[in-house]
């Protein structure tokens, strides 16, 4: 199926997902899956149908999260939003979990065409509330320093 035309918005759509996944390969691709995140904050919950699923009915919040850790030790924080609107998510990590000493480590959101660097903390956890925008992922990195 040509999805472009076909549907203009789905294509745009898969595209930022896509280029967001291409930018995180080393979490991705190859690195290890580790424990979500501890969302600290209720998100509003999403009511979605599955054609093809034997319960097609399915709700999941706003926002999926997921972190991974790749070969070079950073953590990659991975949030979708799976809503038309920008949604906030507050969350909390527990940087041991992931082998990370208490200590410094920086950020960065690495889902745009050139990192940007979010600041810098210390000890071993990581709290935050990012908004992510419609139909989107965010990825954040989080490095030892």
């Amino acid at each position: 199926m040509d999805l472009p035309s076909y549907s203009p918005r789905a294509a745009a759509i898969a595209k930022r997902y896509m280029d967001a996944r291409y930018r995180a390969m080393k979490f991705l691709n190859v690195g290890q899956m580790l424990r979500p995140l501890t969302v600290t904050k209720d998100l509003p919950q999403v009511k979605l149908i599955w054609e093809l699923d034997d319960t097609p009915e399915h709700i999941q919040p706003a926002v999926l999260n997921s972190v991974w850790k790749a070969a070079d030790g950073t953590i990659g924080i991975v949030l979708a939003n799976i809503t038309d609107k920008p949604q906030s998510i507050s969350y909390k990590f527990d940087l041991k979990e992931a082998g990370f000493k208490t200590g410094k480590w920086s950020l960065k959101q690495i889902d745009t065409k050139t990192p940007v660097a979010l600041g810098a903390g210390s000890g071993s956890t990581l709290q935050r509330t990012d908004i992510v925008p419609p139909a989107s992922a965010r990825i954040i990195e989080v490095k030892p320093n």
